[in-house]
């Protein structure tokens, strides 16, 4: 494996990138969505994502046939850089794969799978979106939402960081769980892996707490106890901002949601639309804001000069 500190390319750094990567692997951008879990977020990502680094740093492609312990078989694929070997995916594998002798493939045979080539187009747009948003002062979100529906929207979670320019905290796994590790697996079923409820609850409300603001997304017909409590002491104890998308239209105007929120959306898209719309605006006074004191600089420098005459 290559040192990699040095490589740069232009203002964005191979650790820029991997960040940005690995913050944009989700099952849109997987050759196996339907196995993919934010667990192991690097699976099903080997292609797509030695594809993307190929375009920053160039290199060659390597192809091994990964041999899973249990015996499936998968190829995959990494990086040849002038400076060494990459393989930002290798961790999707548990211990005891075994690796075949390593062969070079060119990137047109890479991208001759078109399902490839399709989650390439998802991952590289998240990416570039990604790297474009490190310039800008981003808020952060607590994201809640029910645990039941953490796989789905993990994707809706990075669509939204990629195109707001915007950071979501997720409290499944921005704080280690191995109760929802064990979900994600398929060994246990709801609340029977190793939780601690006192050590979950504290680290979700200090996380909280560190955050600017909330964003719950309520899914129809599934309430959840814990968003309704993180809602309530965002809301209410901590009096920070408060985003709700509803999704069921019955609860809109539900008189616990109302009280407990800064604006309520009834989608996902709704809210895009008017973050977008609110933050033209505060750049808009931000700039006549920025003009007003040019001018009022300007004007007190004048008063200056004809003081100074009369005088």
């Amino acid at each position: 494996m290559q040192t990699t500190a040095k490589l740069k390319k232009g203002d964005i750094s191979f650790d820029m990138l991997k960040s940005a990567i690995e913050r944009s692997w989700g099952a849109r951008s997987s050759f196996d969505a339907e196995e993919w879990t934010p667990s192991n977020p690097a699976h099903g990502q080997c292609a797509m994502t030695a594809l993307v680094v190929n375009d920053f740093f160039g290199g060659k492609f390597l192809k091994v046939v990964a041999t899973y312990p249990n015996g499936k078989v998968v190829s995959h694929f990494y990086n040849e850089l002038e400076s060494g070997i990459v393989d930002l995916t290798r961790s999707q594998f548990p211990e005891g794969t075994k690796f075949s002798a390593a062969e070079y493939r060119s990137r047109e045979r890479v991208l001759s799978n078109p399902v490839t080539a399709k989650k390439y187009k998802v991952l590289k747009k998240r990416v570039l979106m990604r790297l474009k948003n490190l310039s800008k002062k981003m808020a952060t979100l607590y994201l809640a939402h029910p645990l039941v529906d953490r796989i789905r929207i993990r994707d809706v979670e990075i669509d939204l960081e990629c195109k707001l320019g915007i950071e979501l905290f997720n409290p499944f796994y921005d704080i280690y769980r191995p109760d929802i590790a064990e979900l994600d697996a398929g060994a246990t079923r709801h609340y029977q892996g190793r939780m601690n409820p006192d050590e979950i609850v504290r680290k979700d409300l200090e996380a909280i707490k560190s955050c600017n603001g909330l964003l719950a997304i309520i899914p129809k017909d599934r309430p959840s106890i814990g968003e309704s409590m993180e809602i309530f002491y965002n809301s209410f104890v901590l009096s920070k901002p408060t985003y709700l998308i509803i999704e069921d239209n019955n609860l809109l105007d539900h008189p616990w949601l109302v009280f407990n929120s800064s604006k309520r959306f009834s989608s996902i898209g709704e809210f895009k639309q008017w973050w977008k719309r609110n933050e033209e605006k505060e750049k808009a006074n931000s700039g006549k804001k920025q003009q007003n004191k040019k001018n009022l600089h300007i004007s007190e420098g004048i008063i200056k000069t004809i003081e100074r005459r009369l005088g």
